[in-house]
């Protein structure tokens, strides 16, 4: 609910030099395609697992296309969500902190950084508390089981140059290949296995 709300809040948000903030689109994947290839160089991904997440990018960039930017799609997030960037108090009230990707993005990116902190069995509860409800339409689960993996793609991306977490990406890759991206690609459901 709480991701919900700080997007409700972002509809009202107006401030010049939004245009120089990230934005998580088309492009930006497209981005990150480019920098993972970077780790054939630095010999953390095999160019089998490098194709395999390159495939998986342009199918998801090929299904936003179709979908189209839209204010109910579209707009600020935060864009990092992770447990990392979250407080909770004594009360178990929740506070987003570090906005240091806060931009334009698609809003089912930072609902689907959302459902990978809560484990598969409690993946619906969380839906109805973003959505009003969980029964998806099964479009809108094959986006959100693409921006599940766009987002870890996204933090090992990022981390690229992190030499600290170079064993863990070694190790890590051929997994998420192996288990998510091929049957991402392949059309099997992996919202809950993930």
């Amino acid at each position: 609910m709480q991701i919900a709300v700080l997007h409700s809040f972002f509809t009202q948000y107006r401030h010049d030099g939004l245009e120089k903030r990230p934005s998580q689109g088309i492009d930006y994947n497209e981005q990150m395609i480019k920098v993972i290839k970077g780790g054939l160089e630095l010999e953390l991904f095999t160019p089998a697992d490098v194709s395999i997440i390159e495939k998986t990018i342009k199918l998801i960039n090929s299904r936003l296309e179709v979908k189209r930017n839209s204010t109910d799609t579209w707009g600020l997030i935060h864009g990092d969500l992770g447990m990392g960037n979250i407080i909770i108090n004594a009360k178990g009230e929740i506070s987003f902190i570090d906005f240091g990707f806060f931009g334009s993005g698609y809003y089912l990116l930072d609902v689907a950084m959302g459902a990978l902190m809560i484990p598969a069995e409690h993946r619906d509860i969380f839906l109805k508390g973003y959505f009003g409800h969980h029964d998806l339409h099964t479009d809108d689960i094959v986006l959100l089981e693409g921006f599940m993996l766009m987002a870890i793609i996204g933090f090992y991306a990022f981390q690229m140059e992190n030499e600290s977490v170079h064993a863990l990406m070694r190790e890590r890759m051929p997994q998420l290949c192996a288990k998510h991206c091929r049957p991402f690609l392949s059309g099997e459901r992996i919202f809950y296995n993930i």
